[in-house]
């Protein structure tokens, strides 16, 4: 297990390694660099040291240090396969916004293009998907018969307690350039 935040230099190996064929994302809709027009946010510092970092190790094999963007992480370990292989991937966004693959691919094309990364941006469009997911397990309101039950079965109170509702689905949009898990068989003998 790699943090990003201590450890991008792992997660990019990871990215880049050709046994490698997938990433999932979960990344709240505030995490998105965005500005208030929806297009990646160049203007926070965060974001342009990413793109800095991404153009710097676009050049040739070093590591610029931690990302400071779950994008950026992702952009600069797309790079690196880029760079290294070129092998196909997908980016599984398993988020809350509307069209969250197309969000995702709009902010890593973006990214790529502040970083003058051409040739990566073309590869992008021939050799990795961004396929759109949808999430269906809504978390209803907590009641104090959950919070008796949960006390019940922990032995203490939680006022914090978040409680999902038993039925879950999950839709994702069959868009892969290469092996992935068999996911509809998921429940199945």
């Amino acid at each position: 297990m790699a943090f990003p935040g201590t450890d991008s230099e792992e997660v990019l190996r990871a990215v880049a390694s050709e046994e490698v064929h997938l990433a999932s994302l979960t990344i709240t809709e505030k995490g998105y660099p965005r500005a208030l027009t929806g297009e990646l946010d160049t203007l926070n510092p965060a974001v342009a040291a990413d793109v800095a970092a991404l153009a710097v190790e676009l050049k040739g094999p070093s590591f610029a240090g931690p990302a400071r963007t779950s994008l950026g992480l992702l952009a600069r370990g797309l790079a690196r396969r880029y760079a290294v292989s070129g092998a196909p991937f997908a980016v599984v966004c398993c988020d809350n916004p509307l069209s969250n693959g197309q969000v995702t691919r709009g902010l890593v094309y973006a990214m790529a293009r502040a970083a003058r990364a051409d040739g990566m941006l073309e590869w992008l469009q021939n050799s990795v998907t961004f396929p759109s997911t949808m999430v269906d397990r809504i978390v209803p309101a907590t009641t104090e018969a959950n919070r008796l039950e949960a006390e019940r079965i922990l032995g203490l109170r939680d006022e914090g307690l978040v409680v999902a509702e038993p039925f879950g689905q999950w839709v994702i949009e069959d868009s892969f350039p290469g092996p992935r898990p068999r996911w509809e068989r998921a429940g199945r003998p």
